[in-house]
């Protein structure tokens, strides 16, 4: 927003703003994520399998001494 006032309260109408030669802002808000290609997490399963782990517990990060993670 745009405010000539020193206390920041009284708001300029956005009409206000483009008279006075403000630029308009755009707020925008965006979400991302990632995640590994799926090969890498099916070989990740087979490995813990390979050592004897059960890949659908957490068994393997217990065995690791990581915490665990719970809903």
């Amino acid at each position: 927003y745009w405010c000539l006032a020193p206390s920041g309260v009284d708001w300029l109408s956005v009409e206000e703003a483009t008279q006075l030669g403000f630029p308009a802002f755009q707020r925008t808000t965006g979400i991302g994520g990632y995640s590994w290609d799926p090969n890498v997490y099916e070989g990740l399963r087979k490995f813990q399998q390979g050592k004897g782990f059960d890949p659908d517990t957490q068994d393997l990060a217990r065995h690791l001494g990581y915490p665990l993670f719970q809903l």
